[in-house]
């Protein structure tokens, strides 16, 4: 365990669970002083290799309020993982191999607001996959989803305000897209090629300020994307083709 400063009182875990077991019963390590397991806010693993986020982590560490796991060669996520940490409230799995977001691994984490799962592989998210949380923002970026559901971010509506897209394999956005996520302020659809934005993709964001359609290969750009976004403040199209703007 560790202390430093300005920090949180963290455990820096090293896991060796190529096989993905999850029922061990004990999470060795020394404290600092008398700090226990009760004191552990953070959970830090880099460059490890373990299949599966072993539900025992949490039960060990109930009072954690951020995971962080990046490179470490993560695949699955169960519905077990993260129930006994019911304080957290951000959770970094960056760089791993999940493939797929199952229902009800939140339903537990009613405090849940940041969730980035930056270049994974993930190809599906499941219609329950974000209930229970109050996430307000999502980082999907550099994964490898072809089409946008709207059906799971309909659980976080009321709190969603940021979600990244970026560098994805998505082909085309169905009729307003986003209509479930009506407080969403910024959104990034950058880097995914010939993606098919419709006219009527952004009409619930009212809220919405930042819009990122970076290296998409657009040629133009539909005035009807902006009809509705009153708030709206930022738009970047860089690294696109196109010779000119609507009126």
């Amino acid at each position: 365990m560790k202390f430093l400063v300005g920090y949180p009182y963290f455990c820096e875990l090293e896991i060796q669970n190529v096989a993905g077991r999850d029922n061990f019963d004990t999470v060795p390590g020394d404290h600092i002083g008398s700090m226990t397991n009760a004191d552990v806010r953070l959970l830090e693993a880099v460059n490890q290799r373990t299949r599966n986020i072993p539900r025992r982590l949490c039960m060990t560490f109930v009072n954690t309020e951020e995971i962080y796991i990046t490179n470490s060669e993560i695949e699955v996520l169960t519905i077990s993982s993260f129930e006994a940490c019911t304080r957290l409230d951000r959770l970094t799995l960056a760089y791993n191999n999940i493939l797929i977001l199952p229902d009800n691994i939140f339903r537990l984490n009613a405090n849940l607001g940041w969730l980035s799962l930056h270049s994974n592989h993930i190809s599906q998210i499941n219609n329950n996959a974000f209930t229970g949380s109050r996430l307000d923002v999502i980082e999907l970026s550099d994964n490898r989803l072809t089409t946008f559901n709207p059906a799971p971010f309909a659980a976080i509506g009321d709190t969603l305000e940021v979600l990244d897209l970026h560098v994805n394999r998505l082909t085309e956005l169905a009729s307003n897209s986003f209509s479930a996520l009506p407080i969403l302020k910024v959104i990034d659809l950058s880097r995914n090629p010939g993606v098919i934005i419709p006219s009527n993709a952004f009409d619930s964001q009212g809220e919405l300020h930042d819009i990122v359609l970076n290296d998409n290969g657009m040629r133009n750009v539909d005035a009807g994307w902006f009809r509705q976004t009153t708030n709206l403040t930022f738009v970047s199209l860089t690294g696109n083709n196109i010779r000119r703007l609507p009126d």
